[in-house]
């Protein structure tokens, strides 16, 4: 269904964390507001700090270098790393990827959306350790590809740009063009098996969802 996988006869012990740390960037797309929201997503508190405040600190455990993509550097000033503007204005998350894959220190990026509250570092190593032979490794989910959290390497630029100028803005759409690692649903939940991994918040009752997981353990 999805072409090319990996195959799942593979653990990471759950203290360890990557040792490719220095040679990955992560990478976190910070858009601002979803169309059916009035507040800036990254900025909503679930816990006991803004979202993208739990993403940076995930990301910090692992990757050396931390790249925030953002139009609104001015609201992040609490985030300890580089924030970048978009290369080319207007292109959502497509265009975000873009960005920080051209600004981007290292071949590889671990790049995410700022809205997912339930970010696993296990399941961050464990994709990590299936970048060799392949431009990009996207986790599957019962709700299909999830293209804003996956890793992706500086060969895709061109194809993203070819995409960007088409006005082919689906994250995704550049796929057909690289090398793909799938991984599949059940891989993932040896280390999630409460599919909490990729929900993120794009609606008001997506937010109350979330705080009642929390509040619920």
């Amino acid at each position: 269904m999805f072409g090319s996988t990996v195959d799942s006869h593979h653990s990471i012990s759950e203290s360890r964390l990557t040792s490719k740390g220095d040679e990955i960037t992560g990478c976190i797309l910070a858009g601002g507001k979803s169309s059916r929201m009035a507040a800036n997503k990254a900025l909503l508190t679930v816990k006991e700090c803004p979202l993208i405040t739990e993403t940076y600190e995930t990301l910090n455990r692992i990757f050396d270098e931390i790249l925030v993509i953002t139009n609104s550097p001015e609201e992040y000033e609490s985030i300890p790393a580089r924030k970048i503007e978009d290369i080319i204005p207007g292109k959502g998350p497509l265009g975000g990827l873009y960005t920080g894959l051209t600004v981007s220190k290292t071949r590889y990026s671990f790049v995410v959306a700022c809205d997912m509250p339930f970010l696993n570092d296990r399941i961050i190593n464990y994709m990590l350790d299936k970048i060799e032979g392949y431009d990009v490794v996207v986790p599957c989910s019962e709700s299909g590809i999830e293209p804003l959290h996956a890793i992706y390497s500086k060969t895709c630029l061109e194809p993203i740009y070819t995409h960007l100028v088409d006005g082919d803005l689906k994250v995704q759409s550049f796929f057909d063009d690289v090398k793909v690692a799938y991984i599949r649903q059940s891989e993932i939940m040896q280390f999630d098996p409460e599919g909490k991994t990729f929900m993120n918040i794009n609606s008001d009752s997506d937010l109350q969802r979330v705080r009642d997981l929390l509040a619920n353990g």
